[in-house]
């Protein structure tokens, strides 16, 4: 985790791209903006969430763990609320 918050910091800092190769997909699907996959060939990009209802990419992993590969990014200036199994609500 240390090592990803270094490269976004370098990002950020520097106003520069960051190329990187990695086999670790919920890492990569939560922490990028754009991802090209590759099995021999490159079987789709673009953002995470194009990228993980891609057809090519579901076929390559099977439905239910490209499902679980995309992990959720949650917005902070989202505009509905949650509810915790208590029934308490936060934002």
């Amino acid at each position: 985790l240390e090592f990803y918050r270094l490269i976004n910091t370098a990002r950020t800092s520097r106003h520069c791209g960051v190329l990187m190769v990695s086999h670790d997909l919920h890492l990569v699907m939560a922490q990028t903006d754009q991802v090209i996959c590759f099995n021999r060939h490159i079987c789709c990009s673009g953002a995470p969430a194009k990228v993980a209802s891609d057809p090519a990419y579901r076929r390559l992993f099977g439905r239910e763990a490209a499902e679980a590969l995309a992990v959720y990014r949650h917005d902070p200036d989202h505009d509905h609320q949650h509810h915790t199994h208590e029934g308490a609500r936060h934002g």
